[in-house]
């Protein structure tokens, strides 16, 4: 056990880092580096990569039929029943909806993560496929066919 008198032998830190004999070598203990300053631009924004402004009004244009979709669906799942009798088909089939009701947000983020690097006139291609993909078909048909029961089509 350590007494009040004693004095360690590493006390300083720079004794801890070299060793006897060091000085009369010519080398210096080892220092820790000092953390280089970040460069200094000339410019103060970055410039604009070239579509970058169409990809965003291209996005921002897609983003609330996407989300009209999405409401869309949440109505046609409300309208539709399953008629199955066992609760396997049941669940399955509000798994199916609730799969349904995802389609539209899962296609809009996947196509803006996957054409990140491609050029805008791809990413609006595949958000206009998408568009027609999940569609809530089945909202549209009962609307058409109510409309025929009517007597508005004919």
């Amino acid at each position: 056990m350590a007494r009040a008198g004693d004095v360690d032998a590493f006390d300083d830190d720079d004794e801890a880092l070299s060793w006897a004999g060091d000085e009369e070598q010519g080398r210096a203990a080892p220092r820790v580096r000092e953390p280089e300053a970040p460069p200094v631009s000339d410019e103060a924004e970055p410039e604009e990569a070239p579509g970058s402004r169409g990809r965003s009004v291209a996005t921002a244009a897609f983003v609330v039929p996407y989300l009209a979709i999405t409401v869309g669906w949440i109505f046609a799942v409300q309208q539709l029943s399953s008629g199955s009798a066992s609760l396997f088909g049941e669940i399955l089939w509000q798994f199916g909806e609730f799969l349904a009701m995802l389609a539209a947000p899962l296609w809009l983020a996947a196509t803006l993560t996957l054409t990140r690097a491609h050029r805008p006139l791809v990413r609006v291609g595949w958000l206009a496929l998408g568009l027609a993909v999940v569609f809530p078909w089945p909202l549209v048909l009962r609307f058409l066919a109510a409309l025929e029961f009517a007597g508005g089509l004919s």
